[in-house]
């Protein structure tokens, strides 16, 4: 089985929470969907390594370093932010993704799309709701560079009111079903 890593990002209190929309903060609702997903994932025999909500992303990278390999899987959750309007689901991969990482992606947006009916954003090398990491809007993310299978979901557009409460009503079902692709891949 291969090691997996998860990460809620902007979960650092008082410094990073990320985007904040309609009440709510990027970093918590991703520590509350890391959870989740970790308790999903314990009831189906794995038991992933999880980041400290107290650590900026370079202490988790650097925590992390130390037990990863070039076949770990690691995870790292976000939710986006934009116009009221703006709406899907995106996961990103490094800019020379391995196949693994490709479908792994594919099927975490393919898996939120079908559960909250938002639309897939992206299409890498053939696979819908995947976006390389220069296609993000920061063009380059930290989470790529540790040494193994790495994901960035963007969950939903918090800041849409309606995808945001869409999210919160299915948030128990996405967690066990994003806990399923992560266990199935996890076994491969």
């Amino acid at each position: 089985m291969r090691k997996l890593f998860i990460s809620a990002g902007h979960t650092r209190k008082g410094t990073d929470s990320g985007a904040v929309a309609h009440g709510y903060k990027e970093g918590d609702l991703a520590a509350a969907l890391r959870d989740k997903i970790v308790g999903e994932l314990k009831l189906l025999g794995v038991v992933p390594i999880v980041d400290d909500d107290k650590n900026a992303l370079v202490q988790t990278i650097n925590a992390f370093k130390a037990h990863i390999s070039p076949t770990a899987i690691l995870v790292d959750i976000h939710f986006n932010a934009g116009g009221e309007v703006a709406s899907g689901t995106e996961t990103f991969v490094p800019n020379t993704p391995s196949q693994f990482e490709l479908d792994l992606a594919a099927e975490i947006s393919e898996s939120i799309h079908e559960m909250m009916g938002v639309k897939l954003r992206g299409l890498a090398y053939g696979k819908e709701g995947v976006k390389t990491e220069n296609q993000s809007a920061r063009g380059s993310l930290g989470w790529m560079r540790l040494t193994g299978e790495n994901v960035l979901m963007e969950v939903c557009f918090m800041s849409n009111k309606k995808e945001l409460e869409t999210y919160l009503f299915n948030e128990t079902k996405l967690a066990k079903r994003i806990a399923l692709v992560l266990a199935t891949f996890a076994n491969r």
